[in-house]
């Protein structure tokens, strides 16, 4: 077996052939592209990015590392700027094969002897990563829309008041305007991103702790959109006044509805609710099979009809293990209370 353990940007565009002729580019977060554009936004940040040969076969694992709760771990290049599923890419036939030359990568490249924090986990690569005695620490629902069910929402009475309250929002707005609802229109083809950036930096409360994540995510998702065409920009317009504007990804026929933002002037619209209804009647459409809420308890969400689909967390840390240990039967006991 070859081992490529890729540590800087220059390694990896000499490598870029290799990766783009052998690994599945279809994986948005295990493409070359991102990668790319992680390294170049942060080159400082510590980078391992295996690549594997084995006959015919190939492995790509791109890690990198971050801090969570001031100690350092690895995980997949997505997390934990991103919360969508995260994937192995291999071309293994034989999960036995594939499990046992992963247990050798680990070994060899002294993974195992790193910890590691792999986030966002898809079911599959889960699996995977279980046998080679990895420890599942936490799992979310995904709040995944099902697009091809005909039922959208949880129930007929849900959507005739959810319906029914946007309407009326509207028809006070528009009391006030010398327009029509037709002038409030989607648009993903007039993009200004430093709008857009504005835009997010005014409207979007967040703490300052997680300011500098705002920023991060907002800086990656701008660099990949100029150069990748399932990064999308919603923008939901009334004129030339931006109401509501969503970051998402479409990927393996899913859109994430990564980053929403409303126009904080119209809070009492309910302009975002609006926008989001809007994209997933589009999405629907257009073909694209599941519209993914993301992971979290929002009172929105509970309006839709999600299916039960679920991201995984593994470490090998003794000391993350614990922590979500506790914070585990913290929930549970408040539950319970």
């Amino acid at each position: 077996m070859k081992i490529k353990v890729i540590s800087s940007l220059i390694n990896l565009q000499n490598s870029k052939e290799e990766i783009v002729s052998n690994i599945n580019q279809s994986n948005f977060y295990q493409s070359y592209d991102f990668i790319e554009c992680l390294m170049k936004i942060y080159p400082k940040k510590k980078f391992k990015i295996i690549l594997s040969t084995n006959e015919n076969k190939y492995i790509f694992l791109p890690l990198y590392s971050f801090n969570y709760y001031m100690r350092e771990f690895y995980g997949f290049v997505g997390s934990p700027h991103f919360n969508e599923e995260n994937s192995l890419c291999h071309t293994y036939k034989d999960q036995a094969d594939l499990v046992s030359d992963l247990e050798y990568i680990f070994s060899e490249t002294k993974l195992d002897k790193l910890s590691l924090y792999l986030n966002n986990l898809d079911h599959e690569t889960n699996s995977i990563f279980k046998v080679i005695k990895l420890i599942e620490v936490s799992c979310f629902k995904t709040n995944s829309i099902n697009l091809k069910n005909d039922i959208l929402w949880n129930s007929a009475n849900t959507k005739n008041k959810v319906i029914k309250n946007l309407d009326f929002k509207l028809r006070k707005f528009f009391n006030q305007k010398n327009s029509t609802q037709d002038d409030i229109k989607l648009d993903s083809n007039n993009i200004n991103l430093d709008d857009v950036k504005n835009f997010i930096l005014k409207n979007k409360n967040v703490n300052l702790k997680n300011k500098k994540i705002l920023n991060e995510n907002v800086k990656i998702f701008f660099s990949l959109y100029e150069k990748i065409t399932n990064v999308e920009i919603s923008q939901l317009k009334y004129k030339n006044t931006l109401l509501s504007i969503v970051l998402g990804i479409t990927n393996k026929n899913k859109y994430y509805y990564f980053m929403p933002c409303f126009n904080n002037l119209f809070h009492k619209y309910s302009f975002g609710n609006n926008h989001l209804i809007r994209l997933i009647l589009n999405k629907k459409k257009l073909g694209v099979g599941s519209f993914v809420l993301g992971a979290g308890e929002e009172k929105y969400k509970k309006n839709f009809n999600v299916d039960d689909e679920k991201i995984y967390l593994l470490t090998n840390d003794k000391y993350l293990k614990f922590f979500f240990k506790l914070k585990n039967f913290l929930v549970n006991d408040k539950i319970h209370i």
